[in-house]
């Protein structure tokens, strides 16, 4: 005990870290993971009092204005409330089985009256005045069910296709509703980029403009004297300028095509991301690696169309270096 204070402040999430890992093969897993504490105070020699406490661990963050030891959201596990789906596919979004009691999709029949969509200046989404929405609508509520003990039941997926028009997530608190944007994929072709968001959640972004890629190439040199002292002479055809430790790696220039901009938030965490895959055209998954160093968040008043181009390294050598 110095000067009366009784108590030791430690950082536990960096011990957590440690025992995360995060792969992805297609399925969603719920990368969370329980915490017990275990901490005894002593002073000296003389045990002053104990401490257990358990603690659910999610590998997310939170941002400065956020203040200390703040938990994060426990009903949003996604920041943007607009998801752009090409048609006949399809997108996850995570939810947190404590606090989420139900998720419910909507999908107007469509038979010709106005769905009557407008922009919200406040919330800054699209908005769906389900009112208006034809008689022949359709519901599907899926209730969320939760383990307490179980760490991989904690985040929960629900699938939303390309057909949904609103998905409202219910729970103990609140209410809050999602817009789904359907639309058709451009000639460019789709690809889906899944990543780590900021709540430690699986999250999926749709990526129909433009694909470049490139392949970059690295190497060491050396030279060599290539004279035969038997005859004193040396082959004109052998190089005297030799490369070696030859490797190469691919990377990506990639447009997500036209998006809200309400979807500012999921761009910039994916660039923050830690974890990041990419699901090509043809359904092949690779690990990547985000490389820009800044992003502008763009506005429909300011922008207009908003695209937002981002660049990837694929995260391996284009050669096989692991053996």
């Amino acid at each position: 005990v110095i000067a009366g204070t009784d108590f030791v402040v430690f950082e536990l999430s960096e011990f957590a870290r440690d025992y995360f890992t995060h792969t992805f093969d297609g399925t969603y897993p719920s990368n969370t993971l329980w915490m017990t504490v275990e901490a005894t105070l002593f002073n000296d020699q003389t045990a002053i009092r104990s401490e257990n406490a358990n603690y659910l661990a999610f590998d997310g963050y939170n941002n400065f204005k956020d203040g200390l030891n703040s938990e994060g959201s426990r009903a949003e596990l996604m920041t943007t409330k607009t998801l752009r789906i090409p048609l006949d596919e399809s997108v996850v979004i995570p939810v947190f089985s404590e606090e989420v009691i139900s998720v419910t999709n909507y999908s107007n029949a469509d038979t010709g009256i106005p769905d009557n969509t407008f922009w919200n200046e406040q919330t800054e989404e699209w908005q769906l005045n389900i009112a208006n929405w034809d008689s022949a609508e359709s519901t599907d509520t899926i209730v969320i069910s939760d383990v307490t003990e179980i760490s991989s039941s904690k985040i929960q997926y629900y699938v939303v296709d390309s057909d949904v028009d609103i998905v409202t997530i219910s729970t103990t608190g609140n209410t809050y509703n999602i817009i789904v944007d359907a639309f058709e994929c451009s000639k460019f072709g789709k690809r889906k980029i899944t990543f780590i968001n900021k709540h430690g959640a699986y999250e999926d972004l749709w990526f129909t403009g433009t694909f470049k890629e490139n392949t970059d190439l690295s190497s060491e040199n050396y030279t060599s004297s290539n004279i035969n002292f038997t005859n004193m002479n040396y082959d004109v055809n052998k190089a005297q300028n030799n490369r070696f430790h030859i490797n190469s790696k691919k990377s990506f220039t990639i447009n997500s095509g036209f998006v809200h901009e309400n979807m500012n938030s999921s761009f910039e965490e994916l660039l923050m991301s830690e974890n990041v895959w990419m699901t090509d055209s043809e359904g092949i998954i690779y690990p990547i690696t985000p490389n820009n160093k800044s992003f502008e968040h763009k506005t429909h008043i300011v922008n207009g169309l908003i695209n937002h181009e981002l660049r990837f390294s694929y995260a391996f050598n284009n050669n096989n270096t692991v053996i």
